[in-house]
């Protein structure tokens, strides 16, 4: 037999309907509005118009929930629960140079699920979408990913060919063109050689920094004019270094860059803890004994005021540590880190100031000259006048000149630029103090050098 059902019709003048009917013999109700206008439930449960909003009631809200009086709860179909959030999508690839990108943010809240007469279920939010990875060229920051393990190497090859000049390379000033960008991270600590070679004509210029976008983190910047260019360098495991092959002008073409990783050890020229140094001979009279064993300085050119005065004679030149006489800079203090020179990191290694006095007014030439690899190094060397301390407040200014144009890995020619560095300070006085100091080109260089002071 069909349920009874009863029909309580409310119609009104703007043509809102109520429409209640109750099926006993299921013992539910439902509630069907036609809405002309906005509607208020009281706690009698009359419907009346109200202007503006919905009120909902808590009466209206047990209405709309419970069963009819006298009738039971349904508990044999309650309302379904709505479905989970969809996660967040990824993140964009990153651009930076030292972090990964951010993780898409979370799905919106499922919607309640439906059901005949029981409350919907609520929606789980949706979890976070994966990062977006980082992007793996070797046109932009953060480079192409290149790794190896510890006594091992791998060979890349490359083209700066039909990429942009997005970076500059400091020993090649304005006249950086396309460059390619690789990412190196050593499974270990060890000393990193890199080797870049050109193909054909192309003309490259290699440099490295600790993070990849910041201009003042270079570590080196090499370009000798030779068809390759090497460096090494000490590294850290897990640590990222970021190299850069430049054109030379705008010339582009094809190269391979080789990277070799050896384990640390006495004698590779970068100090490792135990050692006390390391210049790469640790040859008697070098300063670094054999076993990396530190020999104390022997003078007080470690610092301002400079070791003893000498006196500077017209066509009288001066030479310090010529071979095979010796002069160095390991076991002697980094006390002066902030000069830049020719486009060099702000960043030195030990130091020694000496001290000239003109005897006779005259052209002041000083040369920093190469030992090479037998227990040379990578140097710089400034010139000024007035004293001592003056340094390096005087950097950037007419009374101070450097050079660090040459690199230390050949011995000295004077009919090759690149085996020394030069200054070519120009006049000074009878009587005037001229300071010069020999620095190393990065933290970690130190050894053996060539000092040559003439006045002319």
């Amino acid at each position: 037999m069909a349920p009874a059902v009863h029909h309580v019709n409310v119609p009104d003048a703007v043509g809102n309907k109520v429409n209640w009917i109750q099926e006993a013999a299921s013992r539910r109700f439902r509630v069907t509005l036609t809405i002309g206008q906005p509607l208020k439930v009281t706690r009698s449960g009359r419907l009346e118009m109200r202007s503006g909003a919905w009120f909902l009631a808590p009466m209206a809200m047990a209405v709309f929930a419970a069963a009819a009086p006298g009738c039971g709860d349904d508990t044999t179909n309650p309302g379904t629960g709505g479905s989970a959030g969809t996660g967040g999508s990824g993140g964009s690839a990153s651009t930076s140079t030292s972090t990964l990108a951010t993780g898409g943010g979370g799905g919106a809240t499922g919607g309640g699920g439906s059901g005949a007469t029981g409350g919907g279920g609520s929606g789980a939010t949706g979890g976070g979408g994966s990062g977006g990875a980082p992007p793996d060229s070797d046109d932009v920051c953060p480079g192409q990913l290149v790794t190896v393990a510890v006594d091992s190497s791998i060979s890349v090859s490359g083209s700066t060919t039909g990429k942009a000049s997005d970076y500059i390379a400091t020993c090649n000033g304005a006249n950086s063109g396309a460059d390619a960008v690789y990412r190196f991270v050593p499974d270990g600590d060890g000393v990193l050689t890199a080797t870049l070679t050109p193909a054909g004509a192309f003309d490259g210029v290699l440099y490295a920094r600790t993070t990849c976008d910041d201009a003042a983190s270079q570590v080196f910047c090499r370009d000798q004019g030779t068809p390759n260019e090497t460096v090494q360098i000490p590294v850290s495991g897990g640590t990222p270094y970021f190299f850069f092959v430049d054109s030379k002008d705008t010339a582009t073409g094809d190269f391979s860059l080789d990277f070799a990783l050896a384990a640390p050890s006495c004698g590779d020229g970068f100090v490792t803890p135990p050692e006390e140094c390391d210049n790469g001979t640790n040859l008697p009279g070098s300063g670094c004994l054999p076993g990396c064993i530190l020999r104390p300085p022997p003078d007080t050119s470690d610092n301002c005021p400079g070791a003893a005065a000498q006196p500077l004679l017209t066509g009288q030149d001066i030479d310090i540590g010529m071979p095979p006489a010796d002069a160095h800079t390991t076991g002697y203090s980094d006390d002066f880190t902030a000069w830049p020179c020719d486009g060099t990191p702000t960043a030195a290694g030990r130091d020694r100031i000496f001290h000239f006095v003109p005897a006779a007014n005259g052209s002041l030439l000083v040369e920093l000259r190469n030992i090479g690899p037998a227990g040379g190094f990578d140097g710089k060397v400034g010139v000024w006048t007035g004293a001592c301390t003056d340094f390096p407040a005087n950097v950037g200014t007419a009374t101070f000149v450097c050079a660090d144009l040459a690199l230390g890995d050949v011995a000295y020619d004077a009919a090759d630029p690149n085996t020394f560095d030069a200054v070519d300070f120009g006049t000074v006085s009878t009587g005037q103090d001229v300071f010069v100091i020999v620095d190393g080109y990065e933290t970690f260089s130190e050894g053996q050098f060539w000092l040559h002071v003439e006045l002319n």
